[in-house]
């Protein structure tokens, strides 16, 4: 004989050793007893905790844009999740946890170099397992903010793109500046969705200036490199193919 908890529903098996439940939608945590029936005296009860699963993380609130992330420390939070006893970040690599991992609030420190399609991933959890993961996408940048030294009024006849060099296995390449005057410069990848991929600033002397960038995690196709000054103006652009 079997005894539910509540918010539960016997729907078939009463009197077997399997049965049938339907669960309310509100149900927590419950108990099963059963035992067996015989002539004389019943048996013990067998008894059997249940408990529902963690719900999914309902959002991620933080910084998502590129150029606001780059070498700094930021803050990400989340909401408190029902039945959630701990929460598990994950973070890219090129990212490093501070502190808050196993909590609604988690402190992240960024590289300088940030790929665009790395993403910020929580799930919660409790002694049944975890929740599906919850995922926030980073965002191309919107505009540059970072204080500007040198020539702040740069035109597309002061800088060029000299050309630019991919390595033999084309994980890396070497990009050829020409700049009239020293300035200050972001320069970025954009996929053909129009995507952001890669940022980063850079300071330009006079002549010459070469960059190696990293090309590692860029699948195969065509790329446009966008330069563009600190008030978010393009001075030029070009594309290569990896």
């Amino acid at each position: 004989m079997w005894t539910l908890p509540s918010k539960t529903t016997l729907v078939s098996g009463q009197g077997t050793k399997t049965i049938g439940v339907r669960f309310d939608s509100d149900f927590n945590a419950g108990t099963f007893r059963v035992e067996s029936v015989g002539v004389c005296a019943n048996s013990k009860f067998r008894a059997l905790g249940v408990y529902q699963s963690p719900g999914v993380v309902s959002m991620i609130n933080g910084p998502t844009s590129i150029c606001e992330l780059q070498g700094n420390t930021v803050t990400y939070t989340i909401p408190t999740v029902p039945d959630a006893t701990g929460y598990v970040w994950m973070v890219p690599n090129s990212a490093t946890i501070v502190s808050g991992q196993n909590s609604t609030t988690l402190q992240v420190q960024y590289g300088n170099v940030i790929n665009g399609t790395d993403k910020i991933r929580v799930r919660a959890t409790n002694s049944c397992g975890g929740s599906m993961i919850r995922v926030m996408e980073f965002s191309p940048c919107a505009s540059s903010n970072f204080m500007a030294t040198g020539n702040t009024s740069i035109t597309s006849s002061e800088i060029q793109i000299n050309g630019f060099y991919l390595s033999e296995n084309e994980s890396s390449m070497n990009i050829s500046f020409e700049s009239v005057t020293d300035s200050q410069v972001i320069y970025e990848f954009y996929n053909l969705l129009g995507q952001c991929v890669f940022s980063d600033q850079i300071s330009l002397t006079q002549g010459i200036t070469s960059v190696k960038s990293d090309l590692s995690y860029l699948q195969t196709g065509m790329y446009q490199i966008v330069v563009k000054t600190h008030e978010d103006r393009v001075v030029t652009t070009s594309y290569f193919i990896k």
